[in-house]
């Protein structure tokens, strides 16, 4: 600052693909007037001799330290140029003026510089207007109000889809609620509600604080929406012809708030669930099971052609080793309980709540872009799906990992790119959770800081894939020196040149 020199500045080549990938991309049909300025290639991408140009320091990409003076900088930076079909065009000396041919509008200049640059995101550069971009939230459970659990993987698919929109991307970004189950009954009960009562309430709230955190999601989906429950109904139907289905007698550790059975050796001690604290009850019902054990050979060759189906890394190894233990067959339906989705041959069961719910990633697009009432699954397919990032806490892996692509295999139907499980918001070494009555209360932080410091903490503070902890003095902090002092001085001195 002040003309005083910078520190040098370590570029390797990741950071400058970054750049060169940024947000703010170029259009594909962008208009040039002038040759093309010399670049070399770095990988798939070129890049300029001089990206930022009259720099004090050699101009090498790679690994090597560049010093940029702070005047230099700070009158070139912002004239970065935008990647046009993978290279950065500068144009020199008096040119005519070049036009973004989606908007017409006329590129920046700098005196002698003029850059080939647009901000509009008609038709971007990283894809066709035909491709598409589709990730999923979690479809959280509408037993009680959202938390900032459910409000950070949420904030994160958000700041993901706008990157992917900015590209280019028709972006599909689903969200919603999973409404049935024994433990939704219960807590509608416990309010003295009848259970559809309980989750129309509960889903608005979720809806509520999106709109507080200025979420832009594209489909909300409710999976006691009909259209949903037709389409599970069918789903369940060609499964069944398949011969994935029958029926069997199990007796288990049943927890009520995973609304999973659970093996002993998942237990602690005196039989309680390590993710609720509380208590299993033993069950004993006769129900329809899934052919899980049949898919053993195509999801260990799933993990093995495709190790980004499950990241981090950590995440992977752990579904990787629930897989080469043997894949075990798994109820689908429930003798006891009645708020669900009737079981399509035996309307005495009603579907279990998982087989039903991740069915809502699909049925979600079904309504995105026609007004009619579609009920086939296979007709997702074209519409976004497959999803191309399902975004999960880590406590819901397994379902998203190995039962749904089994499932999704069973119903002869496109795998999801990629299943993100990101970890917990602790508090007192805790998950934070609705169960456990430790939750952080999103909308009061809100109301308090604005939705930008929020997401700003949550996003940059806590590693995505790790567990972080809140402390809201350190909260205050980081918003005061990042936001308010660093980038709010920068913007008012920017604006006083």
């Amino acid at each position: 600052k002040d003309g005083e020199s910078m520190k040098p500045l370590q570029i390797r080549a990741a950071r400058a693909r970054a750049l060169s990938h940024s947000p703010l991309e170029s259009c594909t049909n962008l208009e040039r007037t002038t040759a093309s300025t010399s670049s070399f290639r770095s990988g798939n991408i070129s890049y300029p001799n001089s990206l930022i140009h009259n720099m004090s320091a050699r101009q090498t990409w790679g690994w090597n330290t560049r010093t940029v003076s702070a005047a230099s900088f700070a009158n070139q930076a912002t004239l970065l140029a935008q990647r046009n079909g993978g290279k950065v065009f500068q144009q020199h000396g008096n040119v005519s003026p070049s036009r973004c041919g989606s908007c017409n509008s006329r590129n920046r200049s700098h005196g002698g510089t003029r850059l080939v640059r647009c901000f509009c995101t008609q038709n971007g550069s990283s894809g066709s207007e035909d491709s598409t971009f589709t990730l999923t939230t979690p479809l959280y459970y509408a037993n009680a109000s959202p938390h900032m659990g459910s409000a950070y993987p949420t904030m994160a698919a958000d700041a993901l889809a706008r990157y992917y929109r900015l590209r280019g991307k028709k972006v599909r970004f689903i969200t919603g609620t999973d409404e049935h189950g024994e433990k939704i009954a219960l807590s509608a009960e416990s309010r003295g509600l009848s259970p559809k009562e309980h989750v129309d309430s509960i889903s608005l709230e979720f809806k509520d604080l999106w709109d507080d955190l200025n979420i832009q999601y594209d489909a909300f989906v409710r999976t006691t929406a009909d259209q949903h429950g037709e389409m599970v109904s069918k789903v369940i139907e060609k499964v069944w012809e398949k011969g994935d289905i029958y029926k069997s007698r199990y007796e288990g550790y049943y927890c009520i708030g995973c609304e999973e059975y659970k093996s002993e050796s998942d237990l602690l001690e005196g039989n309680m669930c390590p993710i609720h604290q509380k208590e299993c009850v033993v069950k004993d019902e006769e129900n329809y099971f899934f052919r899980l054990s049949k898919y053993q050979e195509q999801m260990e060759e799933l993990f093995e052609k495709n190790p980004e189906f499950v990241m981090p890394e950590a995440r992977r190894n752990e579904v990787v080793g629930w897989v080469k233990k043997g894949l075990q067959d798994f109820s689908i339906s429930r003798s006891a309980v009645d708020w669900g989705i009737k079981f399509p041959t035996d309307a005495s069961q009603t579907v279990y709540v998982w087989f039903d719910a991740l069915f809502g990633y699909v049925s979600a697009l079904l309504g995105i872009s026609s007004d009619e009432i579609v009920t086939e699954a296979g007709e997702a397919v074209g519409r976004g799906w497959p999803a191309d990032l399902h975004i999960i806490g880590k406590d819901i892996l397994r379902f998203h990992a190995v039962y749904w692509p089994a499932m999704l295999m069973s119903a002869e139907m496109p795998l999801p790119k990629t299943v993100f499980g990101h970890g917990f918001l602790t508090k007192d070494g805790l998950k934070m959770g609705k169960s456990l009555g430790n939750v952080l209360e999103p909308k009061a932080l809100v109301e308090e800081y604005g939705s930008d410091a929020v997401r700003y903490y949550f996003l940059k503070e806590i590693n995505f894939g790790q567990d972080g902890d809140f402390e809201e003095e350190r909260f205050v902090n980081i918003v005061n020196a990042n936001l308010a002092n660093d980038i709010g001085n920068c913007l008012n001195r920017t604006l006083t040149l």
